[in-house]
């Protein structure tokens, strides 16, 4: 129910950015060229001031009497009407078909250095999933990129958390703050960080699994699927992963996996996403970006060999069954489920297969085997739960032996450093799994 009302408010807001933010450009522009802004408003007086702004007379609104000839003239005195405040003939066309966003970035300045505090704060609060408040602050591509991405939710979350850094900002005598300031960038860089980190951590807990009647994640997904441009499937084709082809035509359609039951890949991909975002929020430029990348993908080879051969040794065992018999023989310490036993497996298992998906498909079957039907929901959790858990201390774990090497961090100073906080969070996933436990 929250998601359906979000999803309508994220509408109401976009369709009301669309109308209204082009019209008050347009009132900026007429007011920079001595025109009443006012006179937007007015038929006919409206177009006799765009055709005296665009250097046209404007007797030649008449021509808006003639099929055919009045597209022509509304083209051409719109193309004029951009160009008269120095912009080019590619942007003037863009601004014919994309109004909301060439209109606004041709209306407000290019950077200012502060803003009225209280403005900002109710553009950030009410508008900021659309990036007008970025516009108002004069920071055009960051009002882009939102406008852009407004429907993946990234841009109402940082803007909420934004919002309440303005209100704790202290503002001047003027009641202004600065467009930019240190202090708000590093909250919403640590903010991003934070929910990316919790959405991925999310991503992969079959919660629809654990929780009876739960389907709004399935609901959200077949709602997102079913978005499409005439019979072109938007979401399934651009961001969905490839599961059919046509033989015909050769063009493929997608799946978008579930929240909560997303596969490595993509986890990837959203680490990925999130790497762009700590460029972004760092104002890293592409080319320093590249550079970067590319050093450290030199240094980090030596780390990348011994991954594979850690993979090579982990292939072995687990073609040879060494993990299953372990984990057979610690489930069967007790008699069906038991938090204890399910817990030690998982972590022993996923010791000796790091790789989830091996883990999953040999170390899966055994619990299937020894735990009966009704308690498998909480088995995968603390299977996906520990198997996790232990990859940040495994030295098995080929992301943390290469996180390692590339910070320069020995293994046993993260030991130390670690060990205290992944007991704390092993303590509350048996507190967790009790719990289902009791409910089942």
């Amino acid at each position: 129910m929250v998601l359906k009302y979000l999803l309508i408010y994220m509408l109401l807001v976009i369709f009301a950015t669309a109308i209204v933010l082009p019209f008050i450009s347009e009132i900026v522009l007429y007011r920079k060229k001595g025109k009443p802004g006012w006179g937007v408003i007015v038929p006919i007086y409206s177009d006799v001031l765009k055709f005296k702004i665009a250097g046209l007379s404007p007797w030649l609104i008449l021509l808006y009497l003639v099929p055919f000839a009045n597209i022509v003239i509304e083209i051409i005195a719109n193309i004029k009407f951009i160009k008269a405040y120095g912009k080019s003939t590619k942007f003037a066309v863009g601004a014919l078909f994309l109004p909301v966003i060439f209109y606004p970035i041709a209306a407000f300045p290019d950077e200012i250095k502060t803003v009225n505090k209280k403005v900002y704060a109710v553009f950030t609060l009410l508008f900021g999933c659309v990036g007008v408040n970025k516009l108002y602050a004069g920071k055009v591509k960051s009002f882009i990129l939102r406008l852009v991405f407004c429907w993946t939710f990234i841009p109402l979350i940082l803007s909420l958390t934004e919002f309440v850094a303005v209100l704790t900002e202290k503002a001047d005598k003027q009641g202004r703050v600065p467009v930019t300031s240190k202090r708000r960038d590093n909250v919403l860089f640590g903010t991003s960080l934070v929910l990316f980190v919790l959405f991925v951590i999310g991503s992969i807990i079959p919660w629809e699994s654990l929780i009876n009647k739960l389907t709004i994640f399935s609901d959200f997904n077949k709602t997102l699927s079913g978005l499409k441009i005439g019979s072109y499937s938007v979401f399934n084709n651009v961001i969905g992963a490839p599961i059919m082809q046509d033989a015909q035509t050769g063009s493929s359609t997608g799946v978008i996996n579930v929240f909560g039951t997303f596969a490595v890949t993509d986890v990837a991909i959203l680490l990925f996403v999130l790497t762009i975002i700590i460029a972004l929020a760092s104002k890293l430029k592409v080319n320093d970006a590249i550079s970067s990348v590319t050093e450290k993908v030199k240094g980090i080879l030596p780390a990348a060999i011994t991954a594979m051969l850690i993979s090579i040794v982990l292939v072995i065992m687990v073609t040879t069954g060494i993990n299953i018999t372990v984990s057979n023989w610690i489930l069967s310490l007790s008699k069906g489920f038991n938090v204890i036993t399910s817990t030690l497996a998982s972590m022993v298992g996923s010791l000796l297969t790091a790789d989830y998906y091996y883990f999953l498909s040999t170390i899966g079957s055994v619990f299937k085997g020894a735990i009966e039907k009704d308690y498998l929901g909480v088995t995968a959790f603390i299977m996906q739960s520990i198997h996790y858990l232990t990859m940040m201390i495994a030295p098995t774990s080929v992301m943390l032996i290469i996180g390692l090497y590339y910070l320069n961090v020995p293994y046993t100073k993260w030991f130390k450093y670690i060990w205290k906080v992944l007991l704390s969070i092993l303590v509350i996933i048996l507190i967790i799994g009790i719990i289902i436990y009791a409910l089942v």
